[in-house]
């Protein structure tokens, strides 16, 4: 079969459709809608009308490219606020390109990964029968953003034959959208819960570290001295609450000194907004925590999953969201998380007994999971010892990918 996919090819969630449908035996097609020169390590012929560069086409077989963080890799891209409506005018302008595509390719399906500008695009492409796969910010928040983003985003659910969803509640918002309810289900991309366990980790838990730190890195020393390991590995941006993240670490640095004990050690990973991240560096100098806050940005995926196993909280505040890769990567490793009191998180955790919940707006709350997180070591044992199997038993990638691949291909054929 032949899969058109209209996607972010840098982005983790395509991969996992890309790999699944190659899998599967079909032929993938994939329009991205951005400017950066993808990678050529998918599985897939990649269009890219907006590179700035000559696309460069995947081939099936190609070597994996370097893992985030590694030296070579492309930095990711800003941030895009579609409140700005740039996904708008970006759709607008791709339509002509993609309803090309769609002719030269005869797909047999059609899935858009996210709604801006994916949705869109596949809404106005001109084939049916198309899926729209959500993760939660482009319902939850972006397709109401804007009275225009809220219009079309309702007519691109309206017209799908396939709506996924990660969380009963953005099954519900896409429902909101117009959706039908028939056509509206909880499909669970997962991770590999293999590479996540901590049974993969290596002897010297700290090795993958050192392999991508810096000489006399600080924060590395830290880690050997013992310190308590606070560690946030979403994207930073202003909905990520990092800075909110800051503040209860402040408040927790001086409450450690006044016992005496020795205060925990912050580690920012991943991308993310530079201005935000300037913010959040700017508020560590304030607060006295120069040397206890690192922001490391991308790191390979072997050395975050060290930090994974070596972490004594793992910190996912973004709000509004979905269901994030990194609650599910930290619980497959066994760590204990502390997120964001979300309907998504929710269907994961249960407060106190696998995992800690808070406002993430409210610092006093953050501060107060973050002294507990420290304090109860059964806590702590709980999340070690249930959390791995919970997300096995719900959230393994090859098992869900193959179900989400079958109902694409269950879908009537329209011409």
């Amino acid at each position: 079969m032949r899969i058109a996919l209209i996607a972010d090819p840098d982005s983790p969630h395509t991969r996992a459709w890309v790999d699944a449908f190659a899998a599967a035996g079909d032929r993938v097609e994939l329009f991205s809608p951005y400017k950066q020169v993808p990678a050529l390590d998918l599985p897939a012929t990649i269009t890219v009308p907006l590179a700035r560069a000559r696309p460069r086409r995947a081939a099936p077989g190609a070597d994996r490219a370097a893992p985030a963080g590694a030296p070579g890799r492309r930095p990711p891209a800003p941030a895009r606020d579609p409140r700005k409506l740039r996904a708008l005018t970006r759709a607008l302008r791709l339509v002509p390109a993609v309803r090309g595509w769609l002719r030269d390719v005869r797909p047999d399906r059609l899935i858009a990964l996210r709604f801006q500008p994916e949705g869109y695009l596949a809404s106005a492409g001109g084939f049916r029968p198309y899926a729209l796969v959500s993760w939660g910010q482009d319902v939850l928040r972006f397709a109401r953003a804007h009275p225009l983003h809220l219009l079309w985003s309702a007519h691109a659910a309206r017209r799908a034959a396939l709506l996924l969803g990660e969380t009963d509640a953005v099954v519900a918002a896409l429902r909101g959208l117009g959706g039908r309810p028939d056509r509206c289900h909880h499909g669970l991309t997962g991770i590999d819960v293999e590479h996540w366990s901590a049974a993969r980790h290596e002897a010297d838990p700290l090795a993958p570290l050192r392999a991508c730190a810096a000489p006399n890195a600080p924060w590395l020393a830290a880690l050997e001295e013992g310190a308590p390991l606070i560690l946030s590995p979403r994207a930073v941006a202003p909905n990520g609450h990092q800075r909110q993240l800051v503040r209860a670490v402040g408040r927790g640095n001086e409450a450690a000194r006044d016992a005496g004990g020795l205060p925990p050690l912050l580690l920012q990973v991943g991308p993310g907004d530079a201005g935000e991240r300037a913010l959040c560096q700017d508020l560590a100098r304030q607060l006295g925590l120069t040397a206890r806050y690192y922001d490391l940005g991308r790191v390979p995926r072997a050395a975050l999953r060290s930090l994974y196993v070596r972490a004594t909280v793992v910190c996912s505040l973004w709000a509004p969201d979905g269901l994030s890769q990194t609650l599910l990567e930290c619980m497959a490793a066994g760590a204990l998380p502390l997120v964001a009191d979300l309907p998504g998180n929710r269907e994961w955790i249960e407060p106190g007994v696998n995992g800690l919940l808070a406002d993430p707006t409210q610092p006093e709350q953050l501060a107060a999971a973050l002294a507990r997180a420290q304090q109860d070591g059964a806590l702590r044992d709980r999340a070690r010892a249930e959390n791995p199997a919970r997300v096995r038993a719900r959230a393994t990638r090859h098992e869900q990918m193959a179900r989400l691949v079958a109902m694409i291909h269950a879908l009537e054929a329209k011409r």
